[in-house]
């Protein structure tokens, strides 16, 4: 009998589900409707009294389905969640939409600990009231229950297992987004020093692949004036070209960036503008080849050796004597460093522009009886075969390093020339000296000179003489 009696009830179950089935998959009119859990009771009371019934268990599966997709409908909706993404490239809706997205993981999480606590509650609820032998029986009464049946329990349990289930599944994708959101800030933000890099490195490539041209191809032009005028005019079609492009180039990715380079360039050439009068000397003297390390030069009244260039600032190692009238410079021990904004308003003497070397001079005089021809013919012999490879080193130098300017002179080699003075003959050697070694040239030709001079007879060096004359008493 009791069996007959659960039978019907099972059935009744089933008409009812049918019917309330029959009427709406989930029960639900829009997507922003709450869900209707009748269906499921009805279904679970069946359930209830015949828990083995594949049918039943198909039906309950396929209604928990139904309400799945209406719920993560309703939170898509609710959350504003879209289903792709829209491009951005702008850092401000970047900015919005990370902090939109931030909302949406926020929600999500707090939804998902509070739906949690109502399934906790549910939990609680089923043991204490429906589970519990005391309760069924009557012995213990529950002072509290939000539920009127177990079925209804259990359509209410699953409608918040399948909310959870949708949060779960939605919580990493929403997650992924964010992390893709302040993956694309950081390189918005950083769009900027990437450009300057990209534009640094392409400027490098330009003034390297510029340079090279003109030391390796244009220096082959054989007519100066040629080379002269080409290699001015390549340079600035370079140049020109590379502004342009860079100039467009920044202009197409960023059209608000002149206001910005104006008040940025203000801002700087008002706070820094010593700064950047010594980096634009530094580019000066980097693109002109001003100078470069190991050259001697003159700048306002510092004279000495370079000995480093930096990017606001360089250092000579200075030259000198101390004595104003004393035309050869030594080294003095001391370094001195300048600002690289000088090169822009001051003259700039570079000793080793041309060549290595300079000219120097020396002076001998020999008495009227002395054999000019035979004089003449030792100081030449010893002159050249001192300074000799001098000359012919400061000949490649000067035509190596003058390639890229307008020169028509050659260096002039050593020279022996004649005067007559009160005291004799006068010999004046010319001749090329390193920079920096003429008192040790002049030292060692004087020595060979004066030893070659001793050993002939027929020269006699002059040299001024006092000669007293006696005179006879009484003459006037």
């Amino acid at each position: 009998m009791r069996t007959l009696h659960r039978r019907f009830a099972v059935l009744g179950c089933l008409l009812c589900t049918l019917l309330l089935g029959n009427a709406a998959p989930a029960a639900a009119q829009t997507a922003n409707s709450t869900v209707d859990i009748n269906t499921l009771t009805h279904l679970y009371e069946a359930w209830l009294q015949d828990q083995s019934n594949e049918w039943i268990n198909k039906r309950i599966e396929d209604e928990r389905a139904d309400i799945r997709k209406l719920l993560e409908a309703d939170i898509r909706t609710t959350l504003g969640i879209t289903a792709e993404a829209e491009p951005i490239s702008q850092t401000e809706d970047i900015l919005r939409s990370q902090e939109r997205q931030q909302k949406i993981v926020s929600s999500i999480e707090e939804q998902l600990s509070e739906w949690d606590v109502d399934l906790d509650l549910l939990q609680t609820e089923e043991e204490k009231v429906y589970l519990d032998p005391k309760t069924k029986s009557g012995a213990t009464k529950v002072p509290f229950a939000t539920t009127e049946s177990h079925g209804e329990l259990l359509a209410k349990r699953a409608v918040i297992e399948e909310r959870i289930a949708v949060l779960q599944s939605l919580l990493p994708i929403q997650k992924d987004k964010l992390r893709k959101l302040s993956t694309r800030e950081w390189q918005i933000q950083f769009q900027g020093i990437f450009s300057i890099v990209a534009y640094g490195l392409a400027i490098f490539l330009v003034v390297l692949a510029e340079r090279t041209t003109r030391k390796k191809l244009l220096s082959r032009i054989s007519d100066a004036n040629k080379r002269y005028v080409v290699t001015k005019s390549f340079t600035a079609f370079v140049y020109i070209c590379t502004g342009m492009i860079i100039l467009s180039s920044i202009l197409t990715e960023h059209p608000n960036v002149v206001t910005s380079l104006a008040i940025i360039g203000a801002g700087i050439a008002v706070a820094l503008q010593d700064i950047v009068k010594d980096f634009m000397g530094w580019i000066m003297i980097v693109q002109r080849n001003i100078f470069i390390v190991g050259n001697r030069i003159t700048i306002e009244n510092h004279t000495g050796e370079v000995i480093d260039i930096g990017m606001l600032r360089f250092k000579l190692l200075e030259v000198g004597t101390g004595d104003p009238n004393v035309i050869v410079l030594e080294h003095t021990g001391k370094s001195v460093s300048l600002p690289n904004a000088l090169v822009l308003s001051s003259p700039v003497v570079n000793h080793n522009s041309t060549s290595d070397f300079v000219k120097a001079e020396m002076r001998i005089v020999i008495t009227f009886e002395s054999d000019r021809k035979k004089a003449e013919e030792i100081i030449t012999n010893i002159l050249k075969e001192e300074t000799e490879e001098f000359y012919q080193a400061e000949v490649r130098q000067q035509a190596k390093r003058t390639r890229m300017y307008y020169l028509s002179l050659q260096p002039i080699g050593m020279k022996v020339y004649k005067n007559i003075i009160g005291s004799g003959f006068e010999f004046t050697l010319r001749f090329s000296v390193p920079i920096g070694l003429q008192r040790t040239v002049i030292s060692d030709l004087a020595t060979k000179i004066m030893d070659a001079i001793d050993a002939e007879p027929s020269v006699e060096l002059a040299y001024d003489t006092l000669r007293i004359i006696p005179t006879p008493p009484g003459s006037i």
